[in-house]
């Protein structure tokens, strides 16, 4: 979970997309668990956010522990790191209904 101001900015859209979202929609925040954990239950403690904690169980995590850096050369990170966020999210579409998926500090398409 990259990107300017990540992984606050992008937990934080999250949440403020599941006031949008039907309550039959789910989203999945894709990085590092503890780090994205630890982001969303700040976030949820905050007065901006915190009515939203009982939406809390619409939110899943799916862990992708590898990091591609800034100094690594593109196409060597792709083929080496086997579990970052775009590797982990990308088989959202063949096994998610009804699910947003979260990573690289955007959010996905919605699948049907």
């Amino acid at each position: 979970m990259g990107g300017d101001f990540a992984p606050q900015a992008t937990v934080a859209g999250a949440l403020l997309a599941l006031k949008e979202l039907d309550s039959k929609h789910a989203i999945q925040l894709v990085g590092r668990t503890a780090v994205i954990t630890e982001t969303l239950d700040t976030l949820l403690r905050s007065p901006e956010y915190a009515p939203l904690a009982a939406q809390r169980d619409r939110v899943t995590i799916v862990e992708a522990p590898d990091v591609i850096e800034m100094a690594d050369k593109p196409g060597a990170a792709i083929r080496g790191v086997a579990r970052w966020t775009m590797s982990r999210s990308g088989g959202c579409p063949a096994r998610c209904q009804n699910v947003y998926g979260v990573g690289q500090g955007c959010m996905a398409r919605t699948w049907q």
